[in-house]
């Protein structure tokens, strides 16, 4: 029984990507709960949203994140 290492992301505000720590699937919600994009990827990108609190559903985990 493998041990899978939980992912986890951290927010690179210069480049406005979010990384995770290995390809996992995602879906990004806007403010209004609106699906934003939802794919399998490490990275994802955030330029050109909106300012607010996006919602982050990721590899069994759910986070709420802001964007300025």
């Amino acid at each position: 029984n493998e041990k899978v290492p939980k992912v986890s992301y951290t927010l690179k505000k210069r480049d406005k990507e979010i990384h995770f720590s290995a390809e996992t699937y995602f879906e990004l919600y806007d403010p209004e709960g609106e699906l934003v994009e939802k794919t399998y990827a490490k990275t994802l990108s955030y330029k050109g949203l909106k300012e607010g609190a996006y919602k982050l559903n990721y590899d069994n985990t759910s986070t709420s994140i802001k964007f300025k």
